[in-house]
């Protein structure tokens, strides 16, 4: 919801965009809640923390839809069971099943219901319930329990981690979240891509032919090698210089 845009939201937009060559951040109405600023006021301030930030790759939307609806345009929604938690403290891994949307019906989204939560493994984890049979289980724990599900929701996908908690730093959740998150990545199908020590310090975005490269560095000169079409060509950057690149065959 965004409500408002915080420094953790900045954080993980940041590094989104580091990884993939656009983000689509979304703001979404829910009825549910009552927001402290309105859909377009949490817009414009999520905008004006972008621009700031020079995140070139980065888009802005709202959607009144359903999450689910926007799915099905083409989007990949990776997404874990503390999301589907009714209460405030949300990051509180002390919730119920009751607790969840749909008390853990998480269909239309994805065909799953969740009915209990699993103690016995190194980390709690939701049992479930599989409603359709299209439903892919991407990984399993030693229990043979489903750990990792994918579902495909028209254009898009939907990918369900069951661990009960939100991950913290270098905990098995968290692991678990950074391999499905480089999965992804991997499939991102991409015209070009960048290698180098200074790989981290260089944004950017494609849009058809054209590559857009920003080294958000402001004080040190950064040098990366730029790849597409089978080639590799060299670049440097200037503290804070932006380079607009053709990508020909």
């Amino acid at each position: 919801s965004f409500d408002p845009v915080t420094k953790g939201h900045l954080d993980i937009i940041t590094r989104a965009s580091r990884l993939f060559s656009r983000v689509v951040v979304v703001v979404m109405s829910n009825d549910a809640k009552r927001p402290l600023f309105s859909l377009e006021d949490r817009v414009l301030m999520i905008q004006k923390v972008i621009d700031d930030c020079r995140l070139d790759n980065v888009v802005v939307d709202a959607s009144d839809e359903l999450l689910a609806d926007y799915v099905r345009q083409g989007g990949n929604l990776l997404i874990g069971v503390p999301h589907f938690s009714t209460r405030i403290d949300r990051e509180h891994a002390a919730y119920t099943v009751a607790d969840l949307i749909h008390s853990g019906n998480l269909s239309p989204l994805i065909p799953v219901k969740i009915r209990a939560r699993n103690d016995t493994g190194a980390y709690p984890i939701a049992e479930v319930e599989l409603l359709s049979e299209n439903v892919r289980t991407l990984q399993k724990t030693p229990e043979g329990l489903p750990l990792a599900l994918s579902h495909t929701l028209g254009k898009g996908t939907v990918s369900l981690l069951t661990p009960w908690r939100y991950p913290s730093l270098d905990t098995p959740e968290s692991r678990l979240y950074l391999a499905h998150v480089r999965k992804l990545l991997e499939e991102t199908p991409r015209t070009a891509t960048l290698s180098g020590e200074d790989r981290s310090a260089i944004s950017y975005a494609i849009y058809g032919s054209t590559v857009y490269l920003l080294n958000v560095d402001c004080v040190a000169p950064r040098s990366v090698t730029l790849h597409h079409h089978g080639r590799a060509e060299p670049l440097t950057f200037a503290p804070c210089e932006m380079k607009i690149h053709r990508l020909e065959p």
